[in-house]
């Protein structure tokens, strides 16, 4: 097989059988012990249903919110932008009246 430039997806045990991630899986593939407080928050944060594993719909889940954090970024941005044009037309309006 050629190298596509993709990233290696983790090996995971029963992975093929069903569609879920065991987070003791990820946890022993990726290195991580009970010492790594914070990966296991982040995983167990993902696994909404508190079943073990990080299902399809959970992944969905987190996308979405990525997805949802990404666009409100974006109107915020331009909403920054929009009041400072504002006011500078309107600093403008005021010493132009003076």
């Amino acid at each position: 097989m050629a190298d596509s430039g993709v990233a290696p997806r983790l090996s995971l045990p029963g992975q093929h059988q069903g569609k879920s991630l065991s987070v003791k899986a990820v946890l022993g593939q990726i290195g991580g012990d009970k010492n790594n407080k914070r990966l296991l928050e982040i995983l167990q944060e993902l696994d909404r249903d508190g079943s073990g594993t990080i299902d399809v719909a959970e992944l969905l889940s987190l996308l979405e919110g990525v997805m949802n954090s990404r666009r409100e970024r974006k109107y915020l941005c331009i909403a920054l932008i929009g009041m400072f044009v504002f006011g500078l037309i309107l600093i403008g309006t005021i010493i132009g009246l003076t």
